[in-house]
């Protein structure tokens, strides 16, 4: 009886173990998208957004670009007259008939035009 009164415990005490930390992970998801959305509040303020729309779809979907999603942001880059594509990974847009650059290397056009 001692035994099985042993088992029940441990086993509530892992059964209270594995809700607390569904909580946690519960309440950190929850904390990180607190996060995301403030950052995005804060981007909002100085950026515009454009709706993704048909045309630029087809032209995707017809594309020599090797990834779908790399082509929707070059084709709604250019359906929305931006002058430069901004990326982490350039050799994605190969393709590209605008300039592209990386964070970095945009972020030190700025420096260069500010002087």
């Amino acid at each position: 009886m001692i035994d099985r009164a042993k088992e029940y415990a441990a086993s509530q005490q892992r059964s209270h173990s594995r809700l607390i930390e569904a909580y946690l992970k519960a309440l950190s998801e929850n904390d990180k998208l607190r996060v995301v959305k403030e950052k995005i509040r804060k981007i909002k303020v100085i950026v515009e957004t454009s709706d993704l729309n048909d045309k630029i779809i087809d032209k995707a979907l017809s594309s020599k670009f090797s990834d779908f999603v790399d082509v929707l942001q070059y084709y709604f880059a250019t359906e929305t007259n931006c002058n430069i594509l901004i990326t982490i990974i350039l050799k994605d847009f190969k393709e590209s008939d605008m300039p592209v650059l990386t964070p970095d290397e945009y972020l030190q056009s700025l420096k260069i035009n500010a002087i």
